[in-house]
């Protein structure tokens, strides 16, 4: 997974990250079974078929 860009917002709705050359939103899918659930201030939170984890940027 490629993390290109990482824009977090006070509004969820103007949050974005870049990931494998997509501009993605949250509630987004990334792949199959892979959502990004939050954009976070440092990264953010994805859920792969129920396990939830972090994945930070810096």
């Amino acid at each position: 997974m490629s993390i290109s860009v990482h824009a977090y917002a006070a509004k969820p709705a103007e949050r974005l990250v870049g990931i494998n050359n997509r501009l993605l939103h949250e509630g987004a899918e990334v792949a199959p079974g892979l959502t990004l659930e939050q954009i976070t201030r440092d990264g953010m939170v994805l859920n792969y078929k129920g396990y939830r984890f972090r994945r930070g940027v810096h």
